[in-house]
């Protein structure tokens, strides 16, 4: 993760000093070779990652139409795998963590050319803004605990931090056990920044992208035991999209 933050930090003091140069008017004659555009992406959080799609139409040759989908894993900044005497045969786990949070969002808003590319390739600046909804879900944790009354005999259960110490934890539990038990969480989500396409083929849409997303939710979101429930929650994110151009 401080990998990717790196990444993000240094890809923002090469983008964000080109927006003041060389900016367009809508007036500016511009071509429309293909209407619509399709691309999928990866997404790397400050809070987590991502997989998502995006489809588009081009208004004019500076302005496109675009709808944004994804699923997102949601961590807690302040979260760490940690192991006890006990666990060199089970697996790490995350002391505190009480809930898995994954969210769904579909927004939609509108694409704007900032610089062109030059004729031979090189790179196109963007900037975008999206909103619309979103769904978190949010699963319990459970972890294999031990039962030193019975024995040390090890057993599963939900994490309670009012409940087990960090000594009475073997290993993480399974992905399956609480899926039963999902909570919903419906929301609102903004999604701003820079978009840099790159390439010389018009009809490939290849691009990397920064900005920052900022979800609220009416019901607060609690991940770590120890932190406030949260009503909102904002990230930064670099995404990489692949995708192609077409006419219908």
């Amino acid at each position: 993760m401080n990998y990717c933050l790196k990444n993000i930090l240094i890809l923002g003091l090469l983008v964000f000093p080109a927006l003041g140069f060389s900016q367009i008017s809508d007036e500016t004659p511009k071509e429309v070779i293909y209407k619509f555009e399709n691309s999928g992406f990866l997404e790397f959080h400050s809070n987590g990652w991502g997989i998502g799609y995006r489809t588009g139409k081009f208004t004019n040759g500076y302005k496109k139409k675009t709808y944004d989908f994804s699923f997102s894993s949601v961590t807690d900044l302040k979260q760490i795998k940690q192991s006890t005497s006990y666990t060199m045969t089970g697996s790490r786990f995350i002391y505190g963590k009480t809930l898995n949070f994954y969210n769904i969002k579909a927004l939609i808003g509108t694409q704007k050319v900032i610089t062109t590319k030059p004729y031979w390739g090189g790179v196109e600046f963007r900037k975008f803004l999206f909103g619309g909804i979103n769904l978190g879900i949010g699963k319990p944790v459970y972890l294999y605990i031990y039962n030193y009354i019975d024995g040390n005999i090890v057993s599963l259960e939900k994490f309670d931090p009012d409940k087990y110490d960090f000594q009475d934890i073997y290993a993480k539990g399974p992905f399956s056990k609480g899926l039963d038990e999902l909570k919903f969480y419906p929301g609102l989500s903004l999604k701003t920044g820079i978009n840099v396409e790159y390439g010389i083929e018009t009809e490939k849409a290849k691009s990397v992208e920064i900005g920052g997303i900022i979800d609220v939710y009416p019901i607060p979101v609690q991940i770590m035991a120890y932190e406030n429930p949260k009503y909102a929650m904002f990230a930064i994110y670099l995404s990489f999209h692949f995708g192609k151009r077409y006419n219908k």
